[in-house]
């Protein structure tokens, strides 16, 4: 009897640490998103106030993270099972609308591939009663933009409002990049980057693009012997030591962008169009300059050119030897020189965006993960 006391305390106990926060569910309204990206997958709970124009309020009362990438399962019942039990949360009987949500992972594996993972999973939560499954699908990088610039502009406070221009956004993934702005679509002949939407009552036309294998952690993979990338005596797999020369570095990363991705015809012609007064970055930049060696890790606001040269004095013209006694814990350390050049590279050289333009970061306390974007703008 004690025993069986115990078990049901604990299974209690669980329950209510799972769901700290979700209790907000029963008084407001919530939906459930989640963003499988390239090397995880992450839920997000939001709730938030039903408003006449669309949802205000807005914040997340939970999430959780797993690894690996939903990309790389096998496509089989017990491996789609196991890695769903283990993200979402069971035992609150709520049927939370649920949007699954694949990115830049997903859009590298064939049609055939794709389909056999979302069969499995729907299988998966036509058992469930904690999730109402609305939509699973790998979305085009251009909803992500969307979607991205909505939760900033949402968290700076300016989709309601008229008063203050909306930013542009810059969103730096693993797999993919994006760059999002509001534009005149009368000026442009970009058409295939065109999006136009309602947000609160407003109708607003944005610009956005997408490049595919621009991101980080894929565009890190064709520099791996590139000596001027890497700080000095950085050991090369191709035998060679890192020389560190940011500014070489970002040459040659222009080359890429440019000359393979050709992201300057793409986006350069529009930028001189952007209706905007303000650039925000998002994840993999914004965390580049917020943690070490960076001693612009603290502002809110950068040039790409303090960057560039910030990374040749802390980073590319150090010994590997000392920076890696300095920032041991630094998981990206290795980057440290690659990073800096090929944003540069990326924004600058890339997009156009002009010399001396301010790169804002949001601040600790806000979110601009794209999923919020989502409660406003279902797709």
């Amino acid at each position: 009897m004690r025993t069986s006391y115990l078990a049901a305390s604990l299974l209690w106990v669980m329950s209510f640490n799972v769901f700290a926060g979700i209790e907000a569910c029963t008084e407001e309204t919530c939906m459930a998103v989640v963003d499988a990206g390239s090397t995880g997958s992450r839920l997000h709970v939001y709730a938030y106030t039903d408003a006449q124009k669309g949802p205000i309020n807005i914040h997340e009362v939970y999430s959780k993270k797993v690894t690996p990438g939903f990309a790389t399962l096998s496509p089989d019942a017990d491996a789609i099972n196991a890695y769903l039990d283990n993200l979402m949360p069971q035992g609150s009987n709520m049927a939370l609308p649920l949007y699954f949500y694949a990115t830049g992972g997903m859009r590298l594996l064939p049609p055939n591939q794709q389909d056999a993972r979302y069969a499995q999973l729907r299988q998966w939560f036509g058992r469930q009663s904690d999730w109402s499954l609305k939509a699973a699908r790998t979305v085009p990088g251009k909803d992500e933009a969307v979607w991205g610039w909505l939760a900033v502009n949402y968290q700076l406070g300016r989709l309601q409002t008229s008063q203050i221009a909306p930013a542009g956004v810059l969103d730096m993934g693993g797999a993919s990049v994006q760059i999002t702005f509001p534009i005149d679509a009368k000026r442009t002949d970009a058409e295939q980057d065109i999006e136009t939407i309602t947000v609160y009552g407003q109708r607003i036309t944005l610009f956005a693009r997408t490049f595919l294998g621009l991101g980080q952690t894929d565009m890190s993979h064709q520099f791996l012997d590139a000596a001027a990338c890497f700080p000095k005596g950085y050991p090369l797999p191709d035998g060679g030591r890192g020389e560190g020369d940011a500014r070489q570095c970002r040459d040659e990363v222009a080359r890429l962008v440019n000359d393979v991705q050709r992201v300057n015809v793409f986006v350069e012609p529009s930028i001189s169009k952007a209706m905007v007064t303000d650039w925000y970055t998002l994840s993999g930049l914004a965390s580049l300059v917020q943690n070490p060696p960076y001693a612009i890790k603290d502002a809110t606001a950068f040039t790409m050119d303090d960057l560039l040269q910030e990374a040749d004095n802390r980073a590319c013209q150090r010994t590997w030897k000392a920076l890696n006694e300095d920032y041991a814990d630094n998981g990206y350390l290795f980057g440290s020189c690659l990073f800096p050049a090929y944003y540069y590279a990326l924004v600058m050289d890339g997009y156009g965006l002009p010399a001396g333009t301010p790169i804002n970061t949001l601040a600790s306390s806000l979110s601009g993960d794209w999923t919020l974007g989502v409660v406003l703008h279902p797709a």
